[in-house]
């Protein structure tokens, strides 16, 4: 006995003996095989179903305490694993157990054990740390595993898995396959969850996975049951079975310190180191720390002197009144303590007490019970909040100061960290982008900014760190999507390192500023290109006139004077377009409407457009019942001026431009037809925009500044109409608007804004 203690001891202390051992072993096993193959088989898997059989036995009988759900999961596994291996082991070829089944019986037991096996790896480190009730997984895997046999021995149901002649079938070499790669995912999990094992039990667990994989594949390649595959697969399943032996079985029972009250262990050690760095936690901290029992005070640290003015040996054994807050009934304090600590086993609070030298300080408490001491016991930790309260306070005044500055500014400010998200706005930002505030903080910046100004960013960071500010111009894109002109100023707050950590921004909306600009700009290009045109016709028609007149005939001064009157005519249109359009933008645009025969407005703008241009013939179709309409006479006029003049710059000499009209419920259509160059789809949907001029009209040399279709469209929309065009390139346009038939006389403001 004496000598295979010492043997035990040698193997366990020296693994080159284990190693020598294990050779010998398996040695002998193959020297078996060479003598009975049937032999061998039952020794190997015999071996495999006594370790199965007493891991279940060890995990179950300690479930109770064990602490590792991957062990109890995986012991009360191999009860099933071990009880298909054992049936494996009497039905294979030559054991004459079970008549009639052959070959393909033990090679169907071996797969079903196998995928138990690799399904129940692959599961236990997922319930580490879980609830496990044993009970629920035993009978579970009774369910399976019955299952499985009656699929085998009554419904003869489950897949084939070896043909004597042939060999193994494509299911159970897939089988094989998928089963190494199932064990090879567990061993990833397992290595995950590395730490909540003995590293002698993770490594054993690891080796025994790894070997298990290697068996499998081994299994692949036989052909027969005593061929040499399947011989050095079940060597290499002894390997495996010994690994998960000294895993679990060997560790369990030798040192359940490392395997079943492994947790309980580390939680001991973990309380011992503790509770030392508590005490000297508490020795050193910079708060007061006082222990009292019943009233009394039992120990304090040093550093009740620094805050109180008192020494230990002057409170200790004292009692802990002096504690409590000043001009407060002490009797009261200990009621409002004692039912905290008996509602939330803690009471916390800030008050003012007062020193040893009578001056008042304010104090931070903390007292929590020592449960399951009677009497009762707390710890209090007390800590000077006097300097921390009048920066607070300092703090609250500054920044009440602050938020009323910026609430009351007609500027939007956001405040932005480094990272350029949002930490808070002002109202007028919200008001501005269309935000609620709650919303802005913590949006990133950028996704607010549109064009290509997040693409300058950096240039913008660099200038912001040199000279501490930047002013600029960009848009925001705002929450209903519309783009939002701003000047900004960016104001850079730095750490004690120099590094920008935050930015106040300041946006001012520009978008009327730009308005205005660009109503002056267009106004003055207007003017010193378009007005200077019919001008000049003007003066030098007079002057030629005044200056000739002795020299000219008299139908040479009547052309004269004509050419004269009607460049005049045109460039009171002109303005009157401009004076139209300066009254929509200003909201100042009123109409006076009132019944229109239309008719009339048609022959008499017609007939003025014939005086400019001769060369187009004019076709009036009008039905001849027609019911008045209810608008601005004089605008209606303008309208169909415009239009008119459109159709005859755009159309060939000698071309017919038709005006017609037709009823459509409470409105009417009234048409403008040309048969000039057309215009394309995508150049129709700018027609109407302010000074918009297609590239066909500047390639002709038409004259004009693109504004008569717009002023067209503010006054359609005026009376509560709208416009369109239909056209295709090449076979003119027709220009369509609508009028209603009935509204209300007098009067009536319009903003035909868009």
């Amino acid at each position: 006995m004496s000598v295979i203690s010492r043997l035990v001891t040698q193997v366990n202390k020296r693994p080159y003996v284990t190693i020598l051992l294990g050779a010998l072993v398996l040695f002998g096993l193959y020297l078996t095989s060479r003598y009975s193959y049937l032999l061998f088989h039952s020794l190997a898997e015999i071996f495999s179903v006594v370790v199965s059989f007493g891991i279940f036995v060890l995990a179950w009988n300690s479930r109770k305490f064990i602490d590792n759900n991957y062990i109890l999961f995986l012991g009360i596994s191999y009860l099933f694993i071990g009880t298909l291996d054992l049936l494996h082991t009497f039905a294979y070829q030559g054991m004459g157990i079970f008549p009639g089944y052959g070959t393909n019986l033990a090679t169907q037991l071996w797969i079903a054990a196998r995928y138990i096996q690799s399904v129940s790896f692959l599961v236990a480190p997922l319930l580490i740390g879980r609830k496990l009730r044993p009970q629920f997984v035993f009978f579970g895997y009774v369910g399976v595993t019955s299952l499985l046999l009656i699929s085998m021995f009554y419904w003869h149901n489950f897949p084939v898995c070896y043909v004597n002649g042939v060999g193994l079938t494509p299911f159970k070499k897939i089988s094989e396959y998928i089963i190494s790669f199932i064990f090879l995912t567990s061993i990833f999990l397992l290595y995950r969850r590395r730490r909540d094992f003995d590293t002698s039990v993770f490594r054993f667990l690891a080796i025994s996975i790894a070997v298990v994989i290697g068996s499998e594949l081994t299994f692949t390649l036989y052909t027969g049951p005593y061929a040499t595959p399947n011989m050095i697969g079940h060597l290499l399943k002894i390997v495996s079975v010994y690994f998960m032996y000294r895993a679990i079985i060997w560790t369990g029972l030798a040192k359940p310190y490392n395997l079943v009250f492994r947790n309980l262990k580390q939680s001991e050690e973990a309380l011992r180191a503790s509770e030392q760095h508590y005490s000297a936690l508490v020795r050193n901290l910079a708060h007061a720390v006082f222990e009292i029992k019943e009233g009394v005070i039992t120990w304090c640290n040093d550093r009740v002197q620094d805050i109180y003015g008192y020494t230990k040996d002057e409170l200790i054994g004292k009692d802990a009144s002096f504690l409590f807050p000043a001009n407060v009934n002490p009797s009261e304090f200990q009621k409002v303590v004692s039912r905290s600590l008996k509602g939330k086993g803690v009471f916390q609070d800030s008050m003012k007490v007062k020193r040893k030298d009578g001056s008042v300080i304010d104090i931070e408490y903390s007292i929590t019970q020592i449960p399951d001491k009677h009497p009762l016991e707390v710890i209090a930790v007390a800590r000077d909040i006097t300097e921390r309260k009048r920066i607070e306070e300092a703090l609250q005044r500054s920044e009440a100061n602050y938020r009323m500055l910026v609430e009351s500014s007609p500027d939007g400010v956001i405040s932005v960290d480094n990272k350029m998200r949002i930490i808070d706005c002002n109202e007028e930002t919200c008001r501005l982008l269309g935000y609620p505030r709650e919303e802005l903080k913590g949006k990133d910046f950028r996704k607010l900014l549109a064009g290509a100004l997040p693409d300058r960013l950096s240039a913008y960071y660099d200038q912001l760190t040199q000279k501490g500010l930047i002013e600029t111009e960009f848009e925001f894109l705002g929450r209903d999507g519309r783009t939002i002109p701003v000047w900004a100023k960016v104001v850079g707050h730095y750490d004690m390192t120099g590094s920008l950590n935050q930015a106040l921004v300041y946006i001012r909306d520009i978008a009327e500023r730009q308005k205005l600009d660009q109503l002056k700009d267009e106004f003055i290009g207007l003017v010193s290109h378009e007005l200077r045109s019919p001008l000049t016709v003007i003066i030098g028609a007079v002057n030629t006139a005044l200056t000739e007149e002795d020299r000219l005939s008299r139908d040479e001064m009547r052309q004269l004077l004509q050419d004269a009157a009607w460049e005049a005519e045109s460039l009171s249109y002109l303005l009157g377009n401009l004076l139209e359009l300066s009254r929509v933008q200003a909201d100042r645009l009123f109409l006076i409407r009132e019944p229109v025969n239309v008719r009339k407005v048609v022959r008499d703008a017609v007939e003025k457009i014939k005086r400019q241009s001769s060369n187009h013939s004019f076709e009036i179709d009008l039905p001849k019942s027609l019911p008045p309409v209810h608008a601005d006479e004089l605008r209606l006029e303008r309208i169909l001026h415009n239009l008119l003049e459109n159709s005859v710059k755009y159309s060939p000499d000698g071309h017919k431009v038709r005006v017609s009209a037709r009823l459509e419920g409470d409105n009417m259509v009234i048409g403008v037809s040309d048969e000039g160059i057309g215009i394309s789809l995508h150049d129709q949907a700018r027609l109407f925009s302010p000074f918009e001029r297609l590239a066909v009209q500047r390639l002709l040399g038409v004259k004009g500044v693109g504004l008569g279709l717009l002023v067209c469209r503010r006054l359609v929309e005026a009376h509560g109409g709208r416009i369109w065009v239909e056209s295709e390139p090449g076979r003119g346009s027709t220009f369509y608007f609508t009028l209603p038939l009935k509204d209300a006389e007098g009067p009536v403001e319009a903003n035909p804004k868009s």
